[in-house]
């Protein structure tokens, strides 16, 4: 099952759907691969750097424009924390307003839920894995059963995630996907065969 795309064009969602039924025609396993453009919304990261930017706007101008007064200097941080709110909205802009530790937490925290919904929560399968990918923050996470990770190890996981993201570095987005997907279904394949 696969869950989110972003940019992707029809043909290559295609492709990825071909190779998804094919992994899952593989298995008695559940996998799922998510793609999201970004795990969370960051809505609280414009606001307080557009209040930070303020502050030092005030500062500034009282420091090098000492004439000017109280309320025009008000006017000026109101004018500028207005401004710079609505220019950090930018959505593509969000991500890059939290700090590196809080997006990898958020994408972290939203791979586990989906593997919980997506992947515990059916318990008449047996087993399953998760591969999660998170566009903006850049997070890649894959995420298997007690059974199935502790079947095929630590180093098989870090192999599958690692031939990702050289795959995605190397400009091929679709081909790194569909590469995990195959790499996934030969996992679940051997420990879970239908």
């Amino acid at each position: 099952m696969v869950r989110r795309f972003g940019g992707m064009d029809g043909a290559e969602r295609s492709r990825i759907k071909a190779a998804m039924a094919a992994a899952e025609a593989r298995t008695k396993a559940r996998f799922v691969l998510t793609v999201l453009p970004q795990s969370d919304r960051y809505t609280l990261y414009p606001v307080i750097w557009a209040a930070l930017a303020a502050l030092v706007a005030g500062g500034v101008l009282s420091w090098f424009l000492p004439q000017v007064s109280l309320r025009e200097g008000f006017v000026v941080q109101v004018a500028a924390f207005l401004l710079l709110s609505i220019l950090f909205e930018w959505r593509p802009l969000r991500p890059f307003l939290a700090p590196p530790v809080v997006r990898r937490h958020h994408a972290s925290q939203f791979a586990h839920r989906e593997f919980a919904a997506r992947i515990l929560a059916h318990p008449e399968r047996a087993g399953g894995i998760l591969f999660f990918v998170s566009e903006a923050e850049r997070y890649v996470e894959l995420l298997a059963d007690a059974k199935t990770h502790a079947a095929a190890g630590e180093a098989e996981w870090n192999r599958i995630v690692g031939q990702f993201v050289a795959r995605m570095r190397a400009g091929a987005p679709v081909e790194a996907m569909i590469d995990a997907v195959n790499a996934c279904a030969e996992v679940l394949e051997r420990h879970h065969p239908n």
